[in-house]
């Protein structure tokens, strides 16, 4: 009896010393699926690759590179930084060393934080006095779901002596990846940046973003988008700029329907001052529909390499985008603006439009052809003084007027070309407002039910032969 014992004993301390080591080989196969599930997700502008796991027996390390990608005035920038990832293996996760009355039953709890180089951890002591950027803890769940949060604290960059100026106020992101690594969530909150980039300086108030995808066979993440910003702006003193966005409300929608795919966003904005002139409430919506999914795949990848610097010559990107023509087309896509709505100080700019074209017999070589599929409908209106505003701004941007005799210039300019625009009845009288109409029907193109004459093949449609 005592002999049973002592095997079952042995036994279950057996079971219990392996299981630490077998769950780290679990978790180290999960480990890789969520880094290569960040990275194929072409939307995403970024790459994570693992450079070094070290599996050990209760406990494992990590080391990724993550590389961001910026396009700032068409040069692609690379941000490249390291991580280390503590990895403590379940299924019970001692939370900290020599602590053994906390415990947490998952299959691995990690922690990741910044691997500074000597000359980075210099700069962040001289700049803000610490080196703590940020903080990633992250649960791989019993049942095999991905729990990642991220924490950042205040930093204060100092801007002359003895005093500071708050850059980031902090960040906050919580991320959930299902079981079959099918279904992503994320919510990400910043309370408020303020700092100087390129002669510029930028502020943001308190951005929320919501995120939710969901994995299509096909190979596309169609989901929601929903992000909130209290206010934003940009100040560029050389160049007699400034731009100020307060309460901006914008959703995204990416919906797969068969073999197709169909794009929805909005957006509303309390008020806009650009240059100490107010618009707003402003609101806009528009869609995207009957795209092929495959094409939309290709464009996304596409855009991706593009992003990457995967795809850099000009003249390859072109032919690739041109391949996708004759599928984009094939689906007969639909695009929309369902509502434009800015309230300026002289009225309302007001506006819709539709626009199909394609269909499934169409021969993209066919100018003739391809104008003929078109279908668009358009209305717009806005307040006369606006339209003459928004020219006199542009002609006086052009010639950098300074002058009172510049500005007069700018002024005659605009009153001109409005002028000529009445004559040619692109634009007509309505109140106070000036309008205009668009339909483009069976090869035919009129403006305020005019016929236009433009100089396009005019081949017999072949739709069907």
């Amino acid at each position: 009896m005592k002999r049973t014992l002592a095997i079952y004993i042995v036994l279950i301390a057996t079971l219990l010393g392996a299981t630490p080591y077998l769950t780290g080989m679990l978790v180290e196969v999960k480990f890789n699926d969520v880094v290569h599930l960040i990275s194929e997700i072409e939307t995403i502008p970024a790459k994570i690759n693992v450079i070094e796991y070290k599996r050990g027996w209760r406990t494992s390390i990590a080391k990724t590179e993550v590389v961001i990608y910026s396009d700032r005035g068409g040069k692609l920038k690379e941000y490249r930084f390291l991580l280390n990832h503590d990895i403590r293996h379940g299924p019970f996760v001692q939370l900290t060393d020599n602590n053994y009355r906390d415990w947490q039953f998952a299959r691995a709890l990690i922690h990741s934080t910044l691997q500074l180089t000597q000359s980075g951890e210099k700069v962040l002591l001289d700049e803000i006095g610490h080196t703590n950027i940020f903080n990633i803890n992250s649960e791989f769940a019993i049942n095999g779901a991905v729990n990642i949060a991220v924490e950042g604290p205040e930093l204060k960059i100092k801007e002359h002596e003895g005093t500071e100026r708050v850059a980031f106020k902090g960040l906050s992101g919580k991320w959930t990846i299902t079981s079959d690594m099918k279904h992503i969530n994320g919510n990400l909150i910043l309370p408020g940046m303020d700092f100087d980039l390129d002669q510029a300086r930028f502020f943001l108030g308190n951005l929320q973003y919501l995120t939710e995808l969901n994995y299509d066979p096909q190979g596309v993440w169609p989901g929601k988008f929903h992000a909130k910003v209290e206010k934003f702006s940009v100040i560029m003193p050389n160049n007699n700029f400034s731009l100020t966005i307060d309460n901006l409300v914008t959703n995204g929608l990416i919906n797969v329907q068969g073999t197709n795919t169909d794009l929805f966003g909005d957006c509303q904005i309390q008020k806009l001052t650009f240059n100490d002139k107010e618009f707003g409430p402003i609101e806009y919506s528009n869609s995207l529909k009957h795209i092929d999914t495959q094409v939309f795949k290709s464009f996304i990848k596409l855009n991706h390499e593009i992003k990457t610097g995967q795809a850099t010559h000009n003249s390859k990107v072109f032919q690739l985008m041109a391949s996708l023509g004759p599928d984009f087309l094939k689906s007969r896509p639909e695009f929309s603006i369902d509502k434009l709505f800015v309230h300026t100080v002289n009225g309302d700019v007001q506006g819709v439009f539709y626009l199909a074209l394609g269909g499934a017999d169409i021969n993209v070589s066919n100018l003739g052809q391809v104008m003929h599929s078109v279908l668009a409908k358009g209305e717009f209106t806005i307040p006369k003084l606006t339209l003459r505003e928004l020219l006199i701004a542009q002609y006086s941007k052009s010639i950098n007027a300074t002058t009172e005799e510049q500005k007069a210039q700018s002024a005659q300019n605009a009153d001109q070309i409005i002028g000529k625009w009445l004559a040619d009845n692109m634009i007509v009288n309505k109140d106070n407002n000036y309008a205009t109409t668009l339909e483009i029907k069976e090869g035919k193109i009129s403006v305020n039910g005019q016929l236009i004459q433009v100089p396009i093949p005019t081949q017999t449609p072949q739709v069907g032969r």
